[in-house]
């Protein structure tokens, strides 16, 4: 399983739905696109330490990974899928459409490349199955979701 950071950082703020899959994190492996995302995000704005989170995140068994050109070379075929998506989200009158960052690009080209699930809160890597993402995506804030 890959997780992304918006899974970490709630797991690391405590917030209850996230801290549902704890468990999984000694299974689970995070690039190190989406962890310096984690440390970052934590230390603007809960100014944590680096090494605090780090640890604790190590601490749960998570593995932190890095991406190889294999994973790079997904990048057009997501980009390509965001775009449909994003333009299908306009032809409905969405004003401010969704998009994926290169971070979210990163984690799901690795999960792509590994042939592994996604655990997420962007609840709109949720829809881009019907726009020809092959990767599962699950969305951890979902009570339904199970793993």
């Amino acid at each position: 399983m890959v997780v992304d950071a918006t899974l970490l950082i709630d797991v690391i703020r405590g917030v209850r739905a996230a801290k549902r899959f704890t468990q999984v994190l000694g299974r689970a492996e995070v690039t190190s696109v989406n962890f310096g995302e984690v440390l970052y995000e934590l230390g603007i704005v809960n100014s944590l330490a680096p090494d605090e989170v780090e640890a604790a995140l190590t601490a749960t068994g998570l593995s932190v990974v890095s991406v190889n050109v294999g994973v790079s070379r997904r990048f057009l075929e997501l980009k390509q899928i965001d775009e449909r998506s994003r333009a299908a989200q306009r032809r409905v009158g969405t004003t401010s459409p969704k998009s994926l960052s290169l971070a979210d690009i990163v984690c799901l080209g690795y999960a792509a490349e590994m042939g592994y699930p996604v655990l997420t809160a962007d609840r709109h890597w949720t829809t881009l199955g019907k726009h020809g993402l092959t990767v599962a995506v699950f969305d951890y804030r979902n009570p339904k979701t199970t793993l």
